[in-house]
């Protein structure tokens, strides 16, 4: 009988622990084992390449790149199918596409029924808008794993971005056990409403559940709610609780965290276009179903005094923890350098970066972010602009929700919501989309912008 040595042992802990906490999105502490576990086995070829992937997960680039280059000097130069698929990852994150899928395509001639290898190719493709293709690969894993909760949601977004909403919001549903969304599901006592029992004379808790933006977007469909003779009560961020609790959508409105009153049914606001049963043409569209309140509005026109020249709101970055804010934002350096003199610009964001202040000082473009308490004050400072110029963020979705004349920048890889090559929003009229041409290249989709702006140097109202 062979004792494996305390060495061993150790490592193999350290290792069962990577595997865990990876499988749980740990990255950081996935990380850490791995590394731990190295310490007890150096150049093991399976933590290597385990390592690899977190580090990909974690963005660490350069640290990917050597842990690669230790692979490769040190192990089987054939490669294995996880280091295929570790590899096309971390080309994927270089933006070498091409080679990503490449590696994809190896490892599946090695093992065919890997299905990660088919979500991540499938994922990839969707990004390079070949979407059929997306498709494909997502049904390939979904042939191997049929309840797979990732390729099920990969797909719905995938479907949705091509306006399948009947198939993609059914399959949407399947985003509570993918292990990459990051909201937690809700369970209550009282049962989850599919759009099968009566709402007539009974009250539903409609809850958000992910970003603020989503939660503006889709508090609408209280109004569709209230229509089936129920009461409605909404469930929102603080933030939000100020501007949407005279939504004429609603009965009662309770900021999440507190104490619920009593309900029949409830329903995640995500979820109303499945229960809903909403194509393109059944959108509950409207002009505005958002107001700005008045003592509010008033203290910020006062505020911004005698207007001179037509005003112009700006909003360049999101959420900087949110896993794809590089793909949506821009840096201020580069947008200020696009817009004509003729207008006075404003900052209606919250939150700051390190030098923006500074930025925005020598382009004279005010800023409030001190002053923004909650987004019953950015409402009332958009009613206060003649147009606004937002990348996609919570606050182009207010603006839209508003009815404020919107120019939204919408990267090559767009979010589901905004559907492909229209210019125009189903769900916002005021809206006009502007596109990325190129993933990573906003300076056309900008220079478009600087056209617009100088050809109509008057009113934009």
């Amino acid at each position: 009988m062979i004792i494996p040595s305390p060495e061993f042992e150790m490592a193999k802990r350290h290792f069962l622990d990577g595997l865990d906490a990876a499988h749980n999105n740990d990255w950081q502490r996935a990380e850490l084992a791995f590394r731990q576990s190295l310490k007890h086995i150096p150049k093991r070829e399976s933590t290597l390449v385990n390592l690899l992937g977190v580090l990909v997960q974690l963005n660490k680039v350069e640290e990917a790149k050597e842990i690669l280059k230790e692979i490769e000097e040190n192990n089987n130069p054939d490669g294995t199918p996880s280091l295929y698929l570790n590899k096309g990852l971390l080309l994927e994150k270089e933006m070498a596409f091409e080679k990503a899928l490449y590696f994809f395509n190896e490892a599946l001639k090695i093992n065919k029924d890997y299905k990660e290898v088919y979500l991540n190719k499938g994922r990839l493709l969707r990004n390079l808008q070949r979407l059929d293709a997306a498709i494909s690969a997502y049904d390939k894993a979904l042939e191997i794993d049929p309840n797979y909760p990732e390729a099920l949601w990969y797909k719905s977004i995938t479907l949705l971005l091509l306006g399948d909403y009947p198939e993609g919001w059914e399959l949407y549903e399947s985003r509570w056990e993918n292990t990459y969304f990051t909201s937690k599901k809700r369970d209550f006592e009282k049962p989850l409403w599919q759009g099968r029992e009566s709402l007539n004379g009974k009250t539903i808790l409609l809850h958000c559940e992910q970003g603020l933006e989503d939660t503006i977007q889709f508090c609408r469909y209280a109004r569709s709610i209230k229509a089936l003779g129920a009461t409605v009560i909404l469930y929102v961020q603080k933030p939000l609780f100020r501007l949407l609790k005279t939504f004429d959508g609603i009965d009662e409105i309770v900021i999440d965290g507190s104490p619920l009153p009593s309900f029949d049914f409830h329903c995640p606001l995500m979820s109303l276009p499945f229960a809903l049963k909403t194509n393109i043409d059944t959108i509950p569209s409207y002009i505005h179903y958002l107001y700005a309140e008045a003592p509010k509005l008033n203290y910020w026109k006062n505020k911004l005094g005698l207007q001179t020249k037509p005003r112009i709101g700006l909003v360049w970055s999101g959420n900087s923890k949110f896993i794809d804010d590089k793909n949506r934002s821009i840096e201020l350096e580069t947008l200020v350098n696009y817009l004509p003199k003729t207008y006075d610009y404003f900052s209606l964001q919250k939150e700051l970066k390190e030098g923006e202040h500074d930025i925005l000082a020598q382009h004279n473009i005010e800023h409030f972010e001190e002053q923004l308490e909650d987004f019953s004050d950015t409402a009332a400072l958009c009613e206060c602009m003649d147009l606004i110029i937002s990348v996609d963020t919570s606050v182009a979705h207010l603006a839209g929700a508003l009815g404020k004349k919107t120019w939204v920048l919408i990267p090559f890889i767009p979010d589901f919501r905004w559907l492909l090559d229209r210019t125009d929003s189903p769900w916002y009229p005021s809206m006009t989309l502007l596109r990325q041409a190129q993933i990573g290249d906003w300076d056309m989709t900008l220079s478009n912008i600087e056209m617009e702006l100088i050809e109509f140097p008057q009113s934009m109202s």
